[in-house]
């Protein structure tokens, strides 16, 4: 589930991490993107690729825009042109491996949560307000505040 916050909070909290905590001169990048709408995200990525001090040493800054997508919904376009700037600009063997983790995790998120529900549904756990009757008009719902919540443009 997104939780929805401000960039300045998104900023703020990547700033008290202690452990594995994102490069100062990553972190200046990402405000960048996110406080300067004409701040281009070619121009950010070069910056930021060149903090990199080894191909392999990008897990930090993913799991970290792993985490602005989820939290940062209004800037999903920012960060898509953000993602494919640095493709241009870095061998992207390590974006892969961890962009798969990210994408299986909310997979696994996704489906737990279906199963749950619908074994709640078969033990006829009804006081919840879930009724099985009412099903596909709640998924109708699900999908709709799931499109509002995650914007995106095609």
């Amino acid at each position: 589930m997104a939780i929805t916050t401000t960039w300045q909070d998104f900023i703020a909290a990547q700033r008290e991490i202690e452990d594995y905590p994102l490069r100062p001169e990553q972190l200046a990048a990402l405000e960048l993107l996110f406080s300067d709408p004409t701040a281009q995200a070619p121009d950010i990525a070069k910056h930021i690729v060149q903090t990199f001090p080894r191909d392999d040493d990008q897990g930090i800054f993913w799991h970290t825009i792993a985490n602005a997508i989820k939290q940062l919904t209004d800037f999903n376009d920012r960060l898509v042109d953000l993602v494919a700037a640095m493709q241009q600009n870095l061998k992207m063997s390590f974006f892969g491996e961890n962009w798969s983790e990210f994408i299986f995790y909310c997979t696994c998120v996704i489906i737990g949560s279906l199963v749950t529900f619908a074994n709640l549904i078969q033990l006829g756990i009804h006081h919840l307000g879930i009724r099985i009757v009412l099903l596909n008009v709640r998924a109708g719902l699900i999908l709709t505040r799931s499109r509002q919540n995650f914007p995106f443009s095609v």
